[in-house]
C-alpha cells in the first residue's frame, strides 16, 4: 500500500514537473509573440515611410513632366516667332530639358527603388505575420496541455487519496486504474502514467 502510495506522490510530483515545464515554454512563446509585434510595428512603420515618400517622388515627377510639356511648348512657339533668336534659344532650352530628362530619369530610378524596398517591407511584414501566428497557436497548444495536465493531477491526487482510504479500511480487493497519458503535454515530454 505504501508502495502505491510512494508510486502516485511521484507521479503527482512528474506531472507538477511538467506542468512547470509548460509555464516556462509558454512564457518563452510569449515574449517571441512580443518580439514578432515590435517587428511588425517597425515594418508597419518603414511600410509607412516609404508610401510617404513615393507619393511625394510621384508628384514630384508629375509637376516636371507637365513643366517639361509646357516649355517644350513655349519652345516650339518661339522658334516660329523669331528664327533669329532659334539657335541660341533652342541651345539654353535643349540644355534644360537634358537637365529636366536627367532628373526624371533620376527620380523614376528612386520610384522603382523605393517602390522595391516597399515590396520587401511587406514581405517581411507577411512573414512575421506568419510567425505571430504561429507563436500564438503555440501559445494556444501549451495553454491546453497545461489544463490537461492540471486535470491529470487533480484526478491523481483524489485517486491518492481514495487509495490510502481504502488501504486504512482494509478492503482486500485491488482496483487497477487506467494510465493516464500525458504524452501532448509537451513536444519534449512524451510519457505514460499508470498505477495499479
Amino acid at each position: 500500500m505504501e508502495s502505491q502510495i510512494f508510486e502516485m506522490n511521484s507521479r503527482v510530483e512528474e506531472t507538477q514537473r511538467t506542468i512547470i515545464e509548460i509555464n516556462t515554454q509558454k512564457s518563452r512563446l510569449q515574449s517571441e509573440v512580443s518580439e514578432v509585434n515590435r517587428q511588425l510595428e517597425d515594418a508597419e512603420h518603414v511600410i509607412g515611410t516609404l508610401t510617404k515618400d513615393k507619393t511625394s517622388l510621384t508628384s514630384t515627377l508629375e509637376e516636371t513632366r507637365r513643366s517639361l510639356e509646357d516649355e517644350t511648348r513655349y519652345f516650339l512657339l518661339s522658334m516660329a516667332d523669331r528664327r533669329m533668336k532659334e539657335l541660341a534659344f533652342q541651345c539654353d532650352e535643349d540644355r534644360k530639358m537634358q537637365e529636366r530628362r536627367g532628373q526624371m530619369d533620376k527620380l523614376q530610378c528612386k520610384v522603382k527603388t523605393y517602390k522595391r524596398q516597399v515590396e520587401e517591407a511587406e514581405e517581411i511584414a507577411a512573414i512575421n505575420l506568419s510567425k505571430y501566428r504561429k507563436a500564438q497557436s503555440e501559445i494556444e497548444d501549451a495553454e491546453e496541455r497545461a489544463e490537461s495536465s492540471e486535470s491529470s493531477l487533480s484526478k491523481l491526487r483524489s485517486k491518492s487519496r481514495s487509495s490510502v482510504s481504502k488501504g486504512r479500511s482494509s478492503v482486500s480487493s485491488t482496483r487497477t486504474i487506467k494510465s493516464v497519458s500525458i504524452s501532448r503535454m509537451s513536444p519534449s515530454v512524451s510519457s505514460s502514467i499508470s498505477y495499479f
